[in-house]
């Protein structure tokens, strides 16, 4: 996910960070930072699975909620390979965009309390540590 394609939107299901208009805390700026760490090594982890496994690139799947235990097979697959030391993983890394990152158009307009209520609980979590 390129960071153009990257919206502040608010889903209960999803962390978002804050929107950085100059005036942030330290905490929230921790928290940005943590999250944009966090994101890095998903991004990276899920483009190395589907580099190896290319059918995970566009699953047409009628039933959504088979489509984790898909991707949870390719990880356990992936894991497999890597206990058999299947040599240099570097060569499974997926460079190339498939536009799949593009933001949906059912995106609410204003955040939804139960996502700010979460993210804010995360921010006082890594406040506290």
């Amino acid at each position: 996910m390129t960071t153009q394609a990257y919206r502040f939107v608010f889903y209960r299901w999803l962390l978002t960070p804050f929107k950085n208009n100059g005036h942030l805390t330290a905490v929230q700026i921790r928290y940005n930072e943590k999250h944009s760490g966090t994101r890095q090594v998903i991004e990276r982890a899920l483009g190395l699975l589907k580099g190896r496994w290319r059918r995970l690139k566009c699953l047409e799947m009628e039933a959504v909620e088979e489509i984790p235990s898909v991707v949870s097979a390719g990880c356990v697959l992936h894991n497999f390979c890597l206990l058999a030391d299947e040599g240099d993983i570097e060569q499974f890394f997926d460079d190339d965009s498939d536009g799949d990152d593009s933001d949906s158009d059912d995106q609410p307009d204003q955040p939804l309390p139960q996502a700010v209520a979460k993210r804010n609980m995360m921010v006082q979590y890594l406040s506290s540590i």
